[in-house]
């Protein structure tokens, strides 16, 4: 699994054979053997936290965890679990950000995400798998910025509706509308270079503006599995391993 290297300094030394302690990263390989590495951690440790080993099997993406819990005491022994059971494999949880302060305050000013700040306006927020998150107020929004087209074609239509990333579908209402209108172009039977008439152009930037100045905010409900508790109690986080020597 590690990396061997053939060495020696001059052709008439004999060939020294070394192998890699870590992973290389940037080889093909890698992030296969990062993650396995963290499931065998995972299948080894499950005896002994049971919970946190659960947790990480279904949060983890890459390097990445998103999780949560109901309320802020579990949340808490979830997050020790996890630190103890990661630490086993010799991963550090570092990069937490979470929508409680409890959860952020007993921890070492290192391990706290602070370089993906990102400013939306009159709020901080960040960036969480591709998504904009706010943990004070505990909401996934959205920023979408489209190229105004003076001469607006159906090939650059398709391109700003397929530039919109929405992996769970919060903005659907919003995109439905654009995929009909592009749905409404094919039937019109346009090339891809064909310009739009007036009322089409009109109709386009209608919606683009819509989509621009309608700033989006989702409750990130994700983080708790009480439909009860989702607005008030839920207690979550994001954070990032490293792998230490």
């Amino acid at each position: 699994m590690l990396k061997r290297i053939l060495w020696r300094k001059t052709p008439d030394q004999p060939i020294t054979t070394y192998e890699l302690n870590t992973f290389t990263y940037g080889t093909t390989s890698a992030p296969f053997l990062a993650t396995r590495c963290l499931q065998q951690l995972i299948e080894d440790e499950a005896v002994n936290y049971p919970v946190a080993a659960q947790m990480a099997r279904n949060g983890f993406y890459v390097d990445d965890l998103i999780t949560g819990t109901d309320d802020v005491d579990t949340a808490l022994s979830l997050q020790q679990e996890l630190i103890e059971m990661l630490k086993k494999g010799g991963f550090t949880l570092r990069k937490w950000s979470s929508n409680h302060p409890a959860l952020l305050q007993h921890l070492s000013p290192e391990y706290v995400e602070r370089k993906l700040l990102l400013s939306f306006g009159n709020e901080d927020v960040i960036k969480v798998l591709g998504l904009l998150w706010n943990s004070t107020t505990d909401k996934l929004m959205f920023c979408v910025r489209i190229k105004q087209d003076k001469v607006p074609m159906k090939r650059r239509v398709l391109r700003s509706i397929a530039s919109i990333y929405d992996p769970l579908g919060l903005l659907s209402p919003i995109i439905i509308q654009c995929k009909i209108f592009m749905l409404h172009l094919w039937q019109l039977k346009l090339s891809w270079n064909d310009p739009l008439k007036t009322i089409f152009k009109e109709q386009w930037h209608e919606k683009t503006d819509l989509i621009e100045k309608g700033r989006v905010s989702k409750k990130s409900s994700l983080l708790s599995s009480n439909p009860s508790l989702m607005e008030t109690n839920s207690s979550g986080w994001a954070v990032d391993y490293n792998i230490q020597n």
